[in-house]
C-alpha cells in the first residue's frame, strides 16, 4: 500500500520497466494522482493515474505497469 504523504509535487513517474511516464503534480483526490501537463508525453494536457498502479515511492514514483500501458491507459478530465 503506498502511503500518500510520501508522494510529493515534481516527482518523477517512472514505470516498472523503469521508462518515464511524467512528472507527478500533486495528488488530485483519495483515489487518483494529476501529472503534470508541461510534460513532454503529457501532450500538454493534465493525465491522470489511480494510486493503485503505483508499486512503492522513493526518490521517485514507481509503477506497476510498464510506462507505455500506463501512458495507453491514463485519463484525462
Amino acid at each position: 500500500m503506498t502511503v500518500p504523504a510520501l508522494i510529493q509535487p515534481y516527482m518523477e513517474v517512472l514505470g516498472s520497466d523503469g521508462d518515464h511516464v511524467g512528472i507527478l503534480d500533486h495528488i488530485e483526490n483519495a483515489t487518483e494522482v494529476r501529472l503534470a501537463k508541461d510534460d513532454p508525453d503529457a501532450g500538454g494536457e493534465y493525465r491522470f493515474i489511480p494510486l493503485t498502479w503505483i508499486r512503492y515511492v522513493g526518490m521517485k514514483v514507481h509503477l506497476n505497469q510498464p510506462a507505455e500501458e500506463a501512458k495507453a491507459h491514463w485519463t484525462t478530465h
